[in-house]
């Protein structure tokens, strides 16, 4: 447990860096906007396709997949349906504001600070299973966010728009890594060692980037009564309930609960934020939920390692 424990400690001393960078001056928003594309467009993609052209599919490799892709589909539908009823039961905004609460809470950052996590806690192999876990949240934020934003407004979202989401670096690192993966290519010698390399720094410039937008945050202009509620539900009571429905089930294997449970934790998608700026809804609201469940994410993601850790 001591070594999770300084393991997470490390890599939010990361994010720290990148708080006190922001704060005085050496890493300002003329920064953030390239260095977030360097991530996403490049260290990312590049993680994405060594972690799958790395891996070695056995059988229980192959249904670990099988149960972390619907266990990761099953995630979305449910907390997507609790929380439409808990928008609509506390009566929570209005009705087109629906959408982005159930957005917020649905469309975990899984990519963005997933990756990073699980690789510095659990290693490459957790890794693997965590970019088959964000290839649905891909399908979710692509495909389906656009739809739930409309809930409320009674608009719909063109095939055409949805289309062109599959033209995204992540999209399609992903096919590149799948067909690496499952032809049995494998780049030796420097080719490997860059891809990895460029890969590696993913891990400190996610958590740095984290950190510069929680610098930039002010709270006073984003905690209501409505945000909290949302940010505690999926930050709090989503794990909880995620946690208390795996542990009893014995036929789901110990990496894919780590899995879930880890995905339950982790704050709002910044993507979703981007999407919903693309087809005009309230990307602003949807702005200070993520920053929100980000910086509950300090305490969520902590605990839930140390509780999967207690529960083994």
């Amino acid at each position: 447990m001591l070594l999770i424990i300084g393991k997470v400690v490390s890599i939010f001393a990361i994010m720290l860096v990148g708080f006190i960078a922001y704060k005085v001056g050496v890493l300002g928003d003329d920064a953030v906007k390239p260095m977030t594309s360097i991530l996403m467009d490049i260290a990312c993609p590049c993680l994405i396709i060594s972690s799958l052209y790395a891996r070695e599919i056995s059988d229980s490799m192959l249904s670990d997949t099988i149960a972390v892709m619907v266990g990761t589909m099953l995630f979305y539908i449910v907390s997507s349906v609790l929380t439409y009823v808990l928008v609509r039961t506390l009566k929570l905004g209005n009705k087109e504001e629906t959408g982005v609460y159930i957005a917020a809470v649905a469309a975990t950052n899984n990519g963005f600070m997933g990756f990073p996590i699980i690789k510095a806690l659990y290693g490459g192999d957790m890794l693997y299973l965590m970019v088959m876990s964000n290839m649905i949240l891909n399908v979710y934020l692509m495909w389906m966010e656009p739809s739930i934003l409309t809930i409320g407004s009674g608009k719909k979202v063109s095939a055409k728009d949805l289309l062109k989401t599959l033209k995204s670096p992540l999209v399609i690192s992903l096919a590149i890594g799948f067909v690496m993966m499952f032809a049995h290519i494998r780049p030796t010698g420097i080719v490997d060692e860059t891809i990895t390399m460029i890969g590696d720094i993913t891990i400190p410039l996610s958590m740095i980037l984290v950190g510069a937008r929680l610098g930039s945050v002010r709270l006073r202009e984003i905690v209501s009564r409505n945000n909290m509620i949302v940010s505690l539900f999926a930050m709090f009571v989503i794990p909880a309930l995620v946690i208390l429905v795996l542990h009893p089930i014995s036929i789901i294997g110990a990496d894919v609960k780590t899995i879930l449970v880890i995905d339950a934790a982790l704050p709002t998608a910044v993507f979703a934020a981007v999407i919903a700026e693309k087809y005009k809804k309230n990307s602003l609201l949807l702005s200070e939920l993520v920053s929100l469940t980000t910086l509950m994410s300090v305490v969520t993601i902590p605990l839930a390692a140390i509780i999967l850790e207690a529960l083994k």
